[in-house]
C-alpha cells in the first residue's frame, strides 16, 4: 500500500488494521534502547511464517501530519523493517490509540510496562526507565500498578540510580548484583558508596557482599555514634526536656507524612494540588527538594544509631 494512499478514519481508533510502514515513526523517547539483533530477526522470521499475532500502537504523530508515532511495540516494527519479506509487504498491523488528554508520563509508563510484559528490559535500562518516568511526572503507585511490581521494589530500585556512574555500568553488566547495588546506593555519599564496593567487591555470593557492606556500614557507624551520640554533661542535664520535645516533635512529623502519603494527592491526584498552588511552583519544588534533604540526614542518623546497637558498646 503507498502512503499516500493510506487515510485514517478517526472513527476507527484502536481498531485493528494494516499501516504502511512509511507513516509509522520510532519514538526517539522510548525506554528500552538495547534492542538485541538475533531477537529482531527471530521475531522478524516467526513473523514471515507465522503471522503478526499482536498488533503495534501507534498514536497521530503531532509533530507531522498524516503521520503516526510509534508507542508500542518497537521489536515488532523493527522485524518488519528488518525482515526482506515483511518489508516489501510494507504494512503493519496496528491500532491507533487516542491519547488525547493523557499525560507524557501516562503513556510513557505504558510503554515501559509493555516492554516488561514482552521482552524485559535489562537491568539498568528498567531502573533509568523508572527515573525518567518519575522525572515526568508519574508516581510510583502508577509505575507500580502497570508494571505489577511492589511499590517498595520500585522506590529502593530508583534509590541505584544514585550511583557513581561506573558503578552504573557494573549493575548494566551484572558485575554488580542488583542487591548489592541498593544497599551501596543507601550510602550518603560517593566516596563511601566506592569504599563499601572495595569492602565488598572480592566477597564471593551476594550474601558474603552484604556481610562485608555490613561490616564497613558499622565502622563508619561507630564513628557517627562518637561524633552525634556522646553528649557533654551540659547537655546530658538537659537531655530529658529535650528528648521529650524531639519525640513529640517526631509523632507530628510522622502523621503529616502518612496523612499526605495516603491522601489522593500522593496517589495519582497530584496535579490537583499543584494546580491549587500554582503560583507557588518554585516554594513547592523547594519544599519537595528539602524533604528529601532532611530525609537523607535521618536516614544516615538512623543507620548510625543503629550500627551502634549491632556493632558497639557505648558507656
Amino acid at each position: 500500500m503507498e502512503n499516500s494512499n493510506f487515510k485514517f478514519d478517526e472513527t476507527k481508533f484502536g481498531v485493528e488494521m494494516e499501516i504502511p510502514l512509511g507513516l509509522i515513526d520510532a519514538d526517539p523517547g522510548q525506554p528500552r534502547k538495547n534492542k538485541p539483533l538475533e531477537h529482531i530477526e527471530q521475531l522478524g522470521r516467526d513473523i514471515e511464517f507465522n503471522g503478526q499475532k499482536y498488533a503495534v500502537d501507534v498514536r497521530k504523530n503531532p509533530d507531522a501530519d498524516g503521520r503516526f508515532l510509534l508507542v508500542n511495540g518497537e521489536c515488532r516494527y523493527l522485524a518488519h523493517k528488518n525482515n526482506e519479506m515483511l518489508a516489501r509487504k510494507g504494512t503493519i498491523l496496528a491500532k491507533v490509540r487516542n491519547y488525547v488528554g493523557k499525560n507524557p508520563h501516562e503513556i510513557y509508563v505504558e510503554q515501559i510496562a509493555d516492554n516488561e510484559n514482552r521482552l524485559n528490559l535489562g537491568t539498568l535500562e528498567s531502573i533509568q526507565a523508572y527515573g525518567t518516568a518519575v522525572s515526568m511526572g508519574a508516581s510510583v503507585y502508577e509505575l507500580s500498578r502497570a508494571t505489577g511490581k511492589n511499590g517498595k521494589t520500585i522506590e529502593a530500585d530508583l534509590q541505584i540510580l544514585r550511583l557513581p556512574k561506573d558503578m552504573l555500568e557494573m549493575v548494566d553488566t551484572g558485575k554488580m548484583p542488583k542487591v548489592i547495588a541498593r544497599e551501596i546506593a543507601s550510602f550518603e555519599t560517593d566516596h563511601q558508596m566506592v569504599k563499601a564496593w572495595e569492602w565488598a567487591r572480592n566477597a564471593k555470593g551476594a550474601k558474603n557482599m552484604q556481610a562485608k557492606i555490613d561490616a564497613y556500614r558499622a565502622e563508619i557507624g561507630q564513628k557517627k555514634v562518637d561524633e552525634l551520640w556522646i553528649p557533654t554533661a551540659k547537655e546530658k542535664k538537659a537531655m530529658p526536656d529535650e528528648v521529650k520535645k524531639a519525640g513529640e516533635f517526631f509523632d507530628k512529623l510522622q502523621k503529616t507524612i502518612v496523612d499526605f502519603k495516603n491522601s489522593p494527592y500522593a496517589n495519582g491526584k497530584g496535579g490537583f494540588m499543584l494546580t491549587a498552588r500554582r503560583k507557588k511552583l518554585d516554594i513547592i519544588e523547594d519544599v519537595a527538594q528539602s524533604m528529601i534533604k532532611e530525609g537523607e540526614k535521618i536516614l544516615g542518623l538512623t543507620r548510625a544509631y543503629r550500627a551502634r546497637d549491632k556493632h558497639a558498646v557505648v558507656s
